[in-house]
């Protein structure tokens, strides 16, 4: 079964990063529409309102981590992680690009150093979900699946309003070989979001793991 969710990289706000010297207010704004661009994946409109936020705050690392996404999503990971690592250079208490290189290394299979550019991010934020749910895919990417559990725990309890989680936590489970425990996770997540697909497979794998067919088969068909 693939664990492999979908992984977004941190788009960074005016508030993701500390700074010194404070940031213009034109870039703060510039910054705010190219992540909302972004979120839209409207690259080329992102790229102007990010190039003037640089050129208001050339300093500015939020701006320097959107730059970056936007090099992401065109193929440019190399210039992606340049840019990236310009934000932490900038500013070594930048969460989102800690997190963003993170997963550059995750898609690398550099395990050890995806886990040690998450582990930065939750340094600088403890109450940071997207880097612990990354690091909790890098762990089972590496077939630590125990690792990744642990991870997994501790962000549905924090954040038990969060889906995807749970529904990743049913996948380790399930690997674990603790299908009955995988139910009540993905049972969990379908609460919070009823129509993902993807949750309701896996519900009915976990249910035909434990000879509940015709539960899996209305898994299945849902």
């Amino acid at each position: 079964m693939n664990r492999t969710l979908v992984v977004s990289l941190a788009l960074a706000t005016a508030t993701g990063c500390l700074h010194t010297p404070p940031i213009h207010p034109t870039a703060i704004q510039s910054n705010t529409d190219c992540a909302r661009k972004l979120e839209a994946r409207d690259l080329e409109s992102a790229e102007v309102f990010c190039d003037r936020a640089l050129e208001f705050s050339p300093q500015y690392p939020e701006a320097w981590v959107n730059k970056g996404i936007i090099s992401y999503y065109r193929g440019k990971k190399a210039e992606a992680k340049e840019q990236f690592i310009k934000a932490v250079r900038l500013n070594n208490e930048c969460a989102q690009a800690y997190n963003d290189l993170g997963i550059l290394a995750m898609e690398e299979g550099k395990h050890g150093e995806a886990e040690e550019r998450f582990r930065r991010a939750l340094q600088v934020n403890p109450d940071y979900p997207e880097a612990r749910y990354n690091l909790a895919l890098d762990y089972a990417a590496a077939h630590q699946l125990e690792r990744a559990r642990k991870e997994l725990k501790t962000l549905t309890t924090v954040r038990p309003n969060l889906a995807d989680p749970w529904n990743f936590l049913g996948v380790v489970r399930l690997e674990q070989g603790a299908p009955s425990e995988a139910v009540e996770h993905f049972r969990q997540a379908l609460l919070l979001e009823p129509r993902r697909a993807s949750y309701w497979t896996g519900l009915g794998v976990a249910y035909a793991r434990i000879y509940r067919y015709d539960d899996a088969e209305y898994a299945f068909q849902s």
